[in-house]
C-alpha cells in the first residue's frame, strides 16, 4: 500500500528555503518517490489555515518514505528548510482500493 507525505509550509526566511529547494531535486532523485504537487498559491476552500506552500509526495511504501525522509542526504538539506520555514508534515496511508 502506498503512502503520501503532505507538507504545509509557512515561509520565514525565503532565501534559506530557496537554498533547500535548489538542492531538494538532486536529493529526491532516485529515492523512488514522486512529487505529485507543489503549489505556492494553494486555494483555501475551508478552514482558517492558509500556508504559503503545500507539497504532496507519493511513495510506494512507508519504508520507502521513511528511508528518504530519514536519509543523511535529506537531513542535510533539511537544515535550510527548517531555518527558512515552519513546516507541518503528515504521512497519510493510501486507501486500498481507492474510492472512485
Amino acid at each position: 500500500m502506498g503512502v503520501f507525505v503532505l507538507a504545509s509550509v509557512r515561509f520565514r526566511d525565503r532565501a534559506r528555503y530557496d537554498a533547500y529547494q535548489a538542492r531538494f531535486a538532486g536529493v529526491f532523485a532516485g529515492c523512488g518517490g514522486t512529487v505529485l504537487a507543489a503549489d505556492e498559491a494553494p486555494l483555501r476552500l475551508e478552514g482558517d489555515d492558509s500556508p504559503d506552500k503545500i507539497v504532496l509526495m507519493h511513495f510506494d511504501s512507508l519504508d520507502q518514505a521513511s528511508a528518504f525522509l530519514l536519509s543523511e542526504a535529506y537531513q542535510a538539506v533539511s537544515r535550510d528548510r527548517e531555518a527558512g520555514a515552519v513546516t507541518t508534515t503528515h504521512l497519510i496511508r493510501a486507501l486500498d482500493p481507492p474510492i472512485r
